[in-house]
């Protein structure tokens, strides 16, 4: 069950390719490198292993030449600091006669090394009684002094036998450690040139699977920011995570697509119903009702370019679950702005749509943005509002004032009762604005192009709705935060 699920995971997620083709080239790489590393260090052990040996068998026969010079010069001279020294020469013998014992390998070499003991033993016999006889003045020494020196001669000539089969071998066990070294340069070769072809394999399989399909999705998304929605992506396997970002993105377009073509005949319809009631109307009324519409309207597609880039990088980023929770926001808003723009709406209903907005913003930012909603003696469910104009409001705030913020903050919108009048707050603690530009916003001078929107707007639109140019009111300091209120009567009706 385990292997089948990876495999499905395989198939769907995009990061779980990336993540695994990656995976395996680390592991390839630490294979190779293991096994090299254990192979030099063999190499290397073996080459150290007879490089000592060679000087053990050097040093030993460098020690009987000494001990036979050191015992003869105590033969000439009497002196018995050479006879110590020739017993020390001797007790190094035996030291280095029991460390070749465990380096010997073949049988031929052991025995030669048993031939050179034995030898030795007769050697320091003859030596030592002729010392005796030395100290005694016992000229039998001579014979027994000249015995040993041949008996040295001997133990030099095996020492040379020993250290000749010893090459003779070494050459052998280098034969085969030159061919292994050989094969392993071979399988380096292998290795390197199959990492290097599944490597080009990964970056040819991206480039297909990948990159060409991301770019193809940016070249089109580009075409919609031009204003151009007769473009559409095509779905090559709707199971994998680039498949499924094409379908939702085609999908969208048709839905901006839609959404234009209503707003525009909306636009046309209401066009004709102010040219009919204008006869009727005061001019003043019938100047502000247009403003308002206006403004009403131009809210409706920016929001959707806004969540569209979040949404896109969600299904990028393999985040399937929190991707269809979004399009079920968006498609929530979608059918909120669609309804009728000149009518407005209970503050409950604002809430509501602009907690689906927190909700696709929530995924984009996660714990970097905080919000919270409070609202006292349920008068949101009475007091009413323009449609859209909280979610402007706190979209202004997010990405002007705690999306830049590296630590990100935290907004809040506040509903209570004061007297006759519901007063909205929304509260945060981003960058706040610079003096000039507040008061370019209170003053509603702030320059910028017809289809803008956010405090500009919504300053209009509140002011047009309540008729009353204080109903609107910012406060702000940079780098504390910017404080939005809104009064509005508690009447039945507020609609213009």
């Amino acid at each position: 069950m385990i292997l089948k699920r990876w495999i499905e995971v395989l198939k769907f997620s995009l990061s779980a390719k990336l993540n695994f083709i990656m995976g395996i080239i680390v592991c390839l790489f630490i294979v190779f490198s293991i096994y090299n590393n254990a192979l030099l260090d063999r190499f290397s052990t073996e080459h150290e292993k007879r490089v000592n040996l060679y000087n053990s068998i050097l040093e030993l026969k460098h020690t009987f030449n000494n001990s036979d010079i050191a015992i003869n010069e105590y033969f000439r001279s009497g002196n018995r600091t050479n006879l110590a020294e020739f017993n020390n020469l001797s007790n190094n013998v035996r030291i280095i006669l029991v460390e070749l014992s465990y380096k010997m390998e073949s049988d031929e070499q052991i025995y030669l090394l048993q031939s050179i003991d034995n030898s030795f033993k007769s050697y320091y016999s003859e030596s030592s009684n002729a010392s005796f006889l030395y100290n005694r003045n016992n000229y039998e020494y001579y014979d027994k002094m000249f015995y040993a020196h041949k008996i040295n001669k001997y133990l030099l000539r095996y020492s040379d036998e020993l250290l000749e089969l010893v090459l003779e071998e070494s050459v052998i066990a280098n034969t085969k450690l030159t061919n292994m070294q050989k094969v392993l340069s071979f399988w380096n070769g292998v290795v390197i040139v199959s990492l290097v072809f599944f490597f080009l394999s990964c970056i040819t399989y991206i480039n297909v699977n990948v990159t060409k399909p991301l770019n193809a999705l940016s070249n089109q998304a580009k075409e919609i920011s031009r204003g151009n929605f007769n473009v559409k992506v095509e779905v090559k396997n709707s199971q994998n995570t680039i498949g499924i970002l094409s379908k939702a993105f085609n999908g969208m377009v048709k839905n901006i697509k839609e959404m234009m073509e209503s707003i525009q005949e909306n636009i046309k319809v209401e066009k004709q119903l102010l040219e009919e009631q204008r006869k009727n109307v005061e001019y003043k009324e019938l100047l502000n009702q247009a403003t308002f519409l206006a403004l009403q309207t131009q809210t409706n597609p920016h929001f959707l370019f806004n969540t569209l880039n979040s949404i896109s990088r969600t299904i990028t980023f393999g985040k399937n679950d929190q991707a269809i929770k979004m399009i079920d926001s968006l498609a929530t808003l979608l059918r909120y702005n669609l309804e009728d723009a000149e009518v407005s709406v209970t503050l409950e209903e604002e809430i509501n749509i602009t907690k689906e907005y927190l909700n696709i913003q929530k995924f984009r930012f996660s714990d970097r943005i905080q919000a919270e909603i409070l609202c006292e003696d349920d008068i949101e469910k009475t007091l009413m509002i323009p449609r859209f104009t909280l979610q402007p409001l706190v979209e202004n705030a997010i990405i002007h004032g705690l999306e830049p913020k590296e630590e990100g903050g935290k907004i809040r919108i506040i509903v209570k009762r004061e007297g006759h009048h519901g007063i909205i707050k929304i509260i945060d603690n981003g960058l706040g604005i610079s003096k000039s530009k507040l008061e370019k916003i209170k003053n509603n001078t702030i320059e910028g192009p017809t289809k803008s929107i956010g405090l500009k707007n919504t300053q209009q639109r509140i002011q047009i709705f309540t008729g009353c140019e204080q109903s609107f009111q910012i406060k702000s300091k940079e780098k504390m935060g910017t404080i939005v209120k809104i009064s509005l009567l508690l009447t039945e009706e507020n609609d213009v």
